[in-house]
């Protein structure tokens, strides 16, 4: 019921998009990843919507991540070449994957101050 009314909500609302997502591990190291859709509606309302959170137990591979991102678009009737941006992490692979995929992509600068500080903030364990 609720992915209808996104879904529908989406189709009536959505003709160019933006998309952010990341990958990240439990404290348990069970994968997830996440693909947050965010767009203007014709009077200029921003929308963000989380389509979904879900496991990720395949290898972090670029084939992997752009076979997941493929079935979420598909899932949710979205045109890769309707996306004006996928905001990822700055990883490697995710990098790959946009490429493969043909689609506009730019790394996350939380993710960047984050490697550049982290290790300054953030105690070790000893």
């Amino acid at each position: 019921m609720v992915m209808r009314k996104v879904k529908t909500k989406i189709a009536s609302e959505t003709d160019y998009f933006a998309m952010t997502t990341d990958i990240w591990s439990s404290r348990v190291m069970e994968s997830f990843m996440a693909e947050t859709l965010h767009y203007l509606t014709e009077d200029f309302k921003m929308v963000n919507l989380v389509l979904e959170v879900s496991p990720f137990h395949e290898s972090h591979t670029d084939v992997n991540i752009s076979t997941f991102w493929k079935n979420a678009f598909e899932k949710f009737g979205l045109r890769t070449e309707k996306l004006s941006m996928m905001m990822r992490d700055n990883a490697s692979n995710g990098v790959k994957a946009c490429n493969d995929l043909g689609i506009r992509h730019f790394g996350c600068i939380g993710h960047s101050i984050h490697l550049v500080i982290g290790p300054f903030v953030i105690e070790k364990k000893k």
